[in-house]
């Protein structure tokens, strides 16, 4: 608020400064992350019309979208903005997975039926109705308060997730890539060094994704 006193640092040792310094600093830098890979999908959806790269741009929205979420979500403590990440970052990284894999479809052996999409967003479109309505079960995160506001569970301590979501998007996820990295090979020779950035571009963000969890 305007005019309010600035809060003392707080005392300790090294480690936990360091810790508090980055819990300031990672937000804004989710959200110029997030704010990038956005600006990537619509650089690549402007500069070419084939529904190879409108899949490759809808891929890089999807995990610029997670990224913001975790942006919104980290190191608040409003329920709200919180509840606002989370159903962000759980509808894009269940989508991101579908994504991946009709990119490697649609450079290999043709784009998948509409069914077979239909099929593979099923468990995501039903994490992201569980992290609507999470206020009424408490399914995907609990929230309680403590001296310092309230506090919220991780995703981990919860059988959905552990279960049938992050199985699911991470089996998905490595199936796709490896899948794309082993018919590199096959692709057209003007392809392949396209293909090879969008790889490291999407195993970046999944790797962090991945470790984090």
């Amino acid at each position: 608020r305007s005019g309010a006193a600035t809060p003392p640092r707080p005392c300790g040792p090294p480690a936990a400064l360091m810790t508090a310094d980055l819990e300031m600093l990672l937000p804004p830098l989710f959200g110029v992350a997030a704010l990038l890979y956005l600006w990537l999908a619509m650089r690549v959806l402007r500069r070419t019309g084939a529904a190879a790269g409108n899949t490759v741009a809808c891929f890089l929205f999807l995990v610029g979208s997670m990224i913001l979420g975790s942006a919104f979500a980290f190191g608040t403590r409003d329920p709200q903005i919180y509840g606002i990440g989370r159903v962000l970052s759980f509808f894009a990284a269940g989508l991101v997975p579908v994504a991946l894999y009709r990119v490697y479809r649609e450079f290999t052996v043709g784009p998948p039926s509409w069914r077979v999409l239909a099929a593979l967003a099923a468990i995501p479109l039903a994490t992201t109705v569980l992290a609507i309505t999470n206020p009424l079960h408490e399914l995907l995160w609990t929230v309680t308060l403590g001296p310092g506001g309230p506090r919220f569970s991780d995703a981990t301590d919860h059988p959905w997730f552990r279960y049938v979501h992050a199985p699911y998007v991470y089996g998905l996820c490595g199936y796709a890539l490896v899948a794309l990295a082993s018919r590199l090979p096959d692709i057209a020779v003007a392809h392949r060094a396209p293909i090879r950035l969008f790889l490291i571009a999407a195993v970046l963000p999944l790797a962090v994704s991945f470790g984090n969890t």
